[in-house]
């Protein structure tokens, strides 16, 4: 019978690392840093005719750091948890550090998790094509029993439009719920079985999920659990430092709060992983 994973043990081996405050700087600072930027870049619109250029210019440089970024962390994230798995000290990983090697194997990682995400951005993209139902339709004339914006439709049309918008909102739903499957069960599994050998063709297989999944279920589910609970905590903590900006403390509660936050739910995220892959490896 297999043993559950050791919740405790994720929740606190974060502050248990010495230099826990170097990486909230580092992954968290970087993320208080590029929002910062942003704010700048949308005053910069301010400025006469160059202030438009400077703003699309500097978008398109972020949009691209972000997404190196995002590589980045998940190279380290794979680090992490095969740190984990192996029995090894996450503190003897750097925080910044082979940037080209994370950056690679976070970008096959990426590309399976895209891969899974595809249903749930064809679910939302359906979703809104079903929303401009309404502009298809042929308008009649005002004095119609039902009006959309100040134009009127028959019977028919007007039901259509109801329907239309029933099934747009059921879409939302359905994607919300099949986002949340993925993002908390699925990619923790993906990620799991990457550790092995850091292959996208491992990270896809339906097969090898599917294998996993029934040798690893219970612990799945409670991993998932837990990660979209810390999520919503995350969140909540969070919004209430943004409340205490209007006390000025916010202004500097605020940042670290989600530099800290968000560091934490990375290594949380990683640390949970590297021991379901543990477990599934010697059971």
């Amino acid at each position: 019978m297999k043993k559950s994973l050791d919740f405790s043990k994720s929740l606190e081996y974060f502050f248990q690392l010495k230099d826990w405050q170097n990486r909230s700087m580092f992954f968290g600072g970087i993320l208080v840093a590029s929002i910062v930027v942003y704010m700048f870049l949308i005053l910069s619109m301010l400025i006469p005719v160059i202030g438009i250029f400077i703003y699309c210019a500097g978008i398109v440089v972020m949009a691209l750091l972000a997404i190196l970024f995002v590589f980045y962390m998940n190279g380290y994230k794979v680090l992490v948890a095969q740190a984990v798995m192996n029995h090894k000290s996450v503190e003897e990983i750097k925080v910044a550090a082979d940037w080209g090697a994370r950056i690679s194997v976070g970008f096959k990682l990426a590309m399976a998790n895209l891969v899974y995400y595809l249903p749930t951005y064809f679910i939302y993209f359906l979703g809104f094509l079903i929303m401009f139902v309404p502009l298809l339709l042929n308008p009649t004339n005002r004095t119609s029993s039902y009006s959309y914006n100040g134009v009127g439709y028959d019977d028919q049309q007007f039901g259509l439009f109801m329907v239309a918008t029933i099934i747009y909102y059921c879409l939302l739903c359905i994607a919300w719920v099949v986002q949340m499957v993925t993002e908390y069960f699925v990619f923790p599994m993906q990620m799991a079985v990457f550790l092995k050998d850091q292959k996208f063709s491992t990270a896809v297989s339906p097969s090898g999920l599917i294998n996993f999944w029934k040798r690893n279920s219970k612990n799945i589910l409670l991993l998932g659990l837990l990660l979209f609970a810390m999520s919503i905590a995350f969140i909540i903590v969070v919004g209430v430092s943004v409340l205490t900006l209007f006390l000025c403390v916010g202004i500097i509660l605020l940042p670290v709060v989600y530099a800290v936050g968000f560091t934490y739910m990375l290594h949380l995220q990683a640390h949970l992983v590297g021991q379901l892959a543990k477990h599934d490896k010697e059971n």
